[in-house]
């Protein structure tokens, strides 16, 4: 029987990952051998959470978690609209973090996720 990929068993592990590939395209998810082979390494969200660490643009909430074909990094957009938090973050790739710039793809969503009893305090 087929199982979609980035199924864990785990309810609202299950809930992000069927968003995620419902959201996003294949090809951003390229899947092959029951490996994504488009997904950043560790060493890669490491740096690119610190290069958020220091940007007045975005304010992370939460560790990085692990979805289908990447990372879901939730936060704040301290900007006024999401095309200029892309714009300074792609700035900021190219200015200071130039070994990521071109191998880390980043994409700004509103989460579509149902807050949890700790955001709604």
């Amino acid at each position: 029987r087929f199982k979609p990929p980035g199924l864990t068993g785990d309810p609202d592990k299950d809930r992000v990952n069927n968003m995620i590939n419902t959201l996003f395209p294949s090809t951003l998810r390229r899947f092959e051998n029951d490996v994504y082979t488009t997904q950043p390494t560790t060493e890669q969200i490491t740096s690119f959470t610190k290069l958020l660490t220091t940007t007045k643009s975005f304010v992370q909430q939460g560790q990085p978690e692990e979805i289908p074909g990447g990372y879901l990094i939730r936060g704040l957009n301290r900007l006024d609209n999401a095309t200029e938090l892309i714009k300074s973050l792609d700035d900021e790739l190219i200015t200071r973090q130039q070994d990521l710039n071109g191998e880390v793809r980043f994409f700004y969503i509103m989460d579509p996720t149902p807050p949890t009893e700790e955001q709604i305090e």
